[in-house]
């Protein structure tokens, strides 16, 4: 255990540890998955640049965090998943605290209930951006290749 935290294999999704941080501060009990072996996850597809000389202009699209972006601007997550309008309205919700996703899914929104999983994509893009600014101010070289 790691302050109070159970660590796990990380064979298993990164987010494993820190969703199950994540939800004993929230007094949340999370189901165990355990996987066959054969549990495969399929990459991002990256089409390689042609290299060379371009005379036109070339816009070149930057999707850093658009995943994790989509999830917490929306509060996407499976502890405010909702199983359809009738739940909502078993939970006492009004249509303004849950969104209909373009799929058909019901997610309760954030001012009613922060998610488990965007609170921390937050966390972990501010760490990220905070590394970033520390490695842009570091002025010693041998501790600014260590935090490349």
């Amino acid at each position: 255990m790691v302050a109070g935290c159970v660590v796990m294999p990380v064979e298993s999704v990164g987010l494993t540890m820190l969703s199950q941080c994540q939800a004993m501060e929230q007094n949340l009990v999370l189901p165990v998955h355990k996987g066959t072996g054969d549990d495969e996850f399929e990459g991002a597809t990256v089409i390689e640049p042609r290299k060379g000389y371009y005379s036109q202009p070339i816009a070149t699209l930057d999707f850093s965090s658009l995943y994790p972006s989509i999830m917490m601007a929306h509060n996407l997550c499976y502890t405010t998943l909702l199983s359809g309008p009738e739940r909502a309205q078993e939970y006492g919700l009004t249509p303004e605290d849950f969104i209909k996703t373009p799929t058909g899914n019901y997610f309760v929104k954030s001012h009613k209930r922060k998610g488990l999983l965007p609170e921390i994509l937050e966390s972990l893009l501010s760490a990220r951006k905070k590394a970033k600014n520390d490695l842009k101010k570091e002025t010693d070289p041998l501790r600014k290749k260590v935090r490349q």
